[in-house]
């Protein structure tokens, strides 16, 4: 019998190749990217998807296939080629979806697969149960199967290589792959219809037959079922994808996240690291102290400075260790830090070391805040400053009593005795003691000033000055009061002690020998006036005056001599 197609019917199996094959490419995917039991659901709807393609595809163009006489197809014989088409198919996604495809295995599983969907087309073909049966050309039989061969095997190749790939390029590829894997199914299917020869008075045994199927509700059924599968199963697998992909995003955005805060936690551990290492290692005293005072953390630097050890130190509060005179002005520092006022402040402060003595500190406070901005504790660093203290002190004291000192002999200057005399008259006054005043003065010393010069009219008096400091007790005060002028404070002495002290000066004046640039000055006498409490007088200038009459008078009575005030006594040598 001569046979004809229907080119719109033809047109159209090829398109249905075409989705089937895309399909399958991207079911290859949606499997390869899933596990379990989402993976098993994707294999099993895709067989099915892809199968119901292959099989519709056979179908339209057996329905493009025109006898001239009634054709009907067995029920069961259909159900069974549709069959062949999802398990081969199944068969194929597997394959497709495994993680390495070598060349003997893409072979392999192409042969069973093309033996497949010739299986299919072969067993749709039986559904029609002609009689007399079909015949076959051998020639075109087997080109028919070595095409499906050849189609499967490229199949599963093109779904292997581009089952991981999602851009607009990817896509594109797939859509020609598509293309040609339905052109090389359609291929199949009508190479395989060119063998068939159908003997002239052929009848379709189906053909009126309680399961058989008319080629108009075989063709309704493909349109609305395989159509809708194809399309349902797309629109999921594309859906997935982009589940997949939104996921993927997300759990790419989780990894950043979680490599950030890992990053974080471990610069936050190396920060901490590096803060624990400096703090328990620096040379200066570190602390952290609570907000009501209390030590929080010290460290050995800080445990030496105030001698105690670290337990007892966590034990106590900054202010029970702080000079009173201190606290206030800290504390008020402390209310300042802790309200916002100051991002931090420094103050030198004094604290008590545990055996009791005082220890001057170099004081820096910073606070420490949480995410609110409220302050959780404060970081104290301690400098210890109590030998630049004392340092400072004794350069105080220093110029202090180089202020009270004459420059050239050393010995208190008047405005130290004006200070000294006040002090000295109300003791003796209040203890009803008695208190002794000398006036001394070298004799003749302009004379010396003209002959030798001023240099050796200083070194006389410094020579005078330390004949003085040698006689002295430790409780009295020699001044030099003027030019060549000396004054001795007596606390406490009588005038026994004030008379035989100044003619002990006198005497030793008068045994020193002086010598000035090689020069013999020869000696130098001195002259006294004593003035006595409360003899002479019951206040400080009424006794100065009467020792300063009596060195007058003894300079009178011709020098080298001692006068007590209100009498002469004239020691000669």
């Amino acid at each position: 019998m001569i046979a004809t197609y229907d080119n719109t019917l033809v047109l159209l199996s090829i398109v249905v190749a075409t989705m089937a094959s895309y399909t399958a490419l991207d079911l290859a995917g949606r499997v390869t990217h899933s596990s379990g039991r989402t993976a098993t659901l994707w294999l099993l709807g895709g067989s099915a998807a892809m199968g119901a393609g292959i099989w519709s595809m056979h179908f339209i163009g057996m329905l493009a296939f025109e006898l001239p006489i009634p054709v009907f197809y067995d029920g069961w014989i259909t159900a069974a080629s549709l069959l062949i088409a999802v398990v081969t198919s199944g068969y194929a996604l597997s394959v497709a979806s495994r993680r390495v495809l070598g060349a003997l295995s893409l072979l392999g599983a192409g042969i069973i697969m093309g033996g497949g969907i010739a299986a299919m087309h072969y067993a749709g073909m039986a559904a029609m149960r002609m009689s007399p049966p079909i015949e076959y050309d051998p020639g075109w039989f087997a080109a028919s199967i070595g095409i499906a061969i050849a189609a499967a095997t490229a199949a599963l190749w093109l779904a292997f290589t581009l089952r991981s790939t999602t851009s607009h390029l990817a896509v594109a590829g797939k859509l020609v792959s598509a293309l040609v894997m339905g052109c090389a199914i359609a291929g199949m299917h009508y190479t395989g219809m060119a063998a068939a020869n159908f003997a002239e008075g052929s009848t379709c045994l189906v053909a009126g037959g309680g399961l058989g199927l008319s080629p108009e509700g075989l063709a309704a059924a493909l349109g609305s079922v395989i159509l809708s599968l194809l399309i349902a199963t797309l629109v999921a697998s594309s859906l997935d994808r982009r589940l997949a992909t939104r996921t993927a995003r997300m759990l790419g955005e989780v990894e950043q996240a979680n490599a950030a805060l890992l990053a974080a936690q471990e610069s936050l551990r190396e920060s901490e690291e590096r803060f624990r290492s400096a703090f328990e290692s620096a040379t200066i005293g570190m602390g952290l102290v609570s907000l009501d005072g209390h030590w929080l953390r010290v460290n050995g630097s800080l445990c030496r400075i105030f001698g105690y050890p670290e337990s007892e130190l966590l034990s106590a509060d900054y202010q029970s260790i702080s000079h009173p005179e201190d606290l206030q002005a800290d504390t008020e520092q402390v209310r300042r830090l802790a309200n916002g006022e100051l991002q931090s402040y420094q103050m030198e402060k004094r604290y008590f070391h545990k055996d009791g003595h005082v220890v001057w500190v170099n004081l820096s406070v910073s606070a420490v805040r949480d995410a609110r901005d409220v302050p959780r504790h404060f970081v104290v660093q301690i400098e210890d400053i109590s030998a630049r203290k004392q340092a400072e002190e004794a350069l105080q004291n220093m110029l202090r009593e180089q202020a009270l000192r004459d420059p050239l002999t050393a010995l208190f200057n008047r405005r130290h005795l004006e200070d000294a005399v006040e002090r000295e008259f109300a003791r003796a006054r209040r203890n009803g003691e008695p208190l002794a005043i000398i006036m001394v003065d070298i004799d003749h010393f302009k004379s010396i000033n003209d002959r030798f010069g001023h240099a050796c009219g200083d070194a006389v008096i410094r020579r005078v000055a330390q004949l003085l400091v040698g006689g002295v007790r430790r409780s009295d005060i020699a001044c030099r009061y003027g030019g060549e002028e000396f004054l001795l404070l007596l606390p406490g002495a009588p005038a026994s002690r004030a008379l035989e002290l100044a003619e002990v000066i006198c005497r030793s004046a008068r045994d020193l020998h002086h010598d000035c640039d090689g020069r013999s000055i020869g000696a130098v006498t001195v002259s006294c006036g004593i003035g006595l409490f409360p003899d002479h007088g019951a206040t400080a200038e009424v006794v100065m005056k009467a020792a300063d009459r009596a060195l007058y008078r003894a300079k009178d009575q011709g020098r080298d001599r001692v006068v007590l005030a209100e009498s002469a006594i004239r020691r000669q040598g």
